[in-house]
């Protein structure tokens, strides 16, 4: 019934001339039959990172391109090809955030959160925007909940939001498989860069274009 009425709708409109606007490729409307199931992953994320002392902060959705540049590096496929980028009315580079954890650190560092107690443990949610292939399950603009830490390097952070993160998991019934990965200390990371790059730069030919 729902769809013959919407597609009544899109006639009588096309008989009059008159446009009728669809969602741009890779969003969608959030609809209040859906809006329990977001809600409960968000109070389950919410009384979590309560439980672990995090707390909740917001930043824009809007923010200097230069910011995602440095952070998440020049040359990485989200700065290249995954950003929504544009200039303002002022003529800034500006980009919708791509990920959250770049926006944390400059709050962190603009509003002198290092002089607090430290770690920081910050927690947030929000849409965040890339601009890639929309594929089944996956938008352009994408709900995501991150949890970070600042200030403080001890590795017992990482294994909190290992363990965060399963727990949330398992409370919607999803049991993840963990794996656990390194790119070493600073240390040795020095000589694994060199070795990586003379690895592949006698095999550039096997190479494709972004991998270059």
């Amino acid at each position: 019934m729902q769809k013959k009425a919407a597609d009544n709708i899109k006639e009588e409109a096309k008989k009059r001339g008159v446009k009728t606007f669809q969602t741009l490729r890779g969003f969608k409307d959030y609809l209040p039959s859906e809006q329990a199931f977001w809600e409960e992953v968000f109070n389950e994320t919410r009384a979590l990172a309560r439980q672990y002392s995090y707390s909740y902060i917001d930043t824009p959705i809007l923010e200097h391109i230069g910011l995602f540049k440095r952070s998440i590096g020049e040359h990485t496929d989200i700065v290249e090809k995954q950003m929504f980028v544009f200039k303002d009315a002022g003529g800034d580079n500006v980009a919708l955030r791509p990920e959250g954890t770049a926006s944390i650190a400059r709050a962190y560092i603009q509003h002198g959160m290092f002089t607090e107690p430290q770690p920081v443990r910050l927690w947030y949610w929000g849409p965040m925007f890339r601009y890639e292939r929309p594929q089944t399950g996956r938008y352009r603009e994408f709900y995501h909940a991150g949890f970070e830490s600042l200030g403080d390097s001890h590795p017992v952070i990482d294994a909190q939001h290992v363990l965060i993160a399963y727990t949330l998991f398992q409370h919607f019934g999803v049991t993840p498989l963990i794996q656990i990965n390194s790119i070493g200390h600073k240390e040795c990371r020095h000589e694994y860069i060199k070795k990586l790059s003379a690895h592949y730069r006698k095999n550039q030919k096997v190479l494709c274009q972004d991998c270059k």
